[in-house]
């Protein structure tokens, strides 16, 4: 997939590359930054899941000392609520994004980067 014409590389003063976005740089979460965009309303599609997003290098890569009482915490939140339970890219694959965009590489391969960063973690 090519690029959207309104987004351009930009290199920063060390040579680092950055897509250029008026979102560059903000959280996502800040609603005032939200509110000036163009997107449609947020609809949860199952408003009572609740989505845990455990880190890799925060939590599993700390073994059993950290993981087990998450573990303990999460089955009793599940008497409770419907969980989702997830592990993610996290530091690892943000740090394969950036070197992907310093190459130039197209966004269309940074999925690869990613799944590449996680598998080598598991060998």
């Amino acid at each position: 997939m090519d690029q959207p014409d309104d987004m351009s590389l930009k290199r920063d003063e060390s040579g680092r590359l950055h897509i250029e976005s008026p979102l560059m740089g903000e959280s996502l979460m800040d609603k005032q930054l939200l509110a000036g965009t163009d997107t449609a309303p947020i609809y949860r599609l199952m408003p009572d899941l609740m989505v845990v997003k455990i880190g890799g290098q925060s939590i599993i890569d700390r073994g059993r000392k950290a993981l087990l009482p998450l573990l303990d915490e999460l089955v009793e939140a599940r008497k409770s609520h419907r969980l989702l339970i997830t592990t993610g890219g996290g530091t690892r694959a943000r740090h394969a994004y950036a070197i992907a965009t310093d190459l130039g590489c197209r966004r269309a391969c940074w999925p690869g980067w990613g799944r590449a960063s996680a598998s080598r973690m598991r060998s």
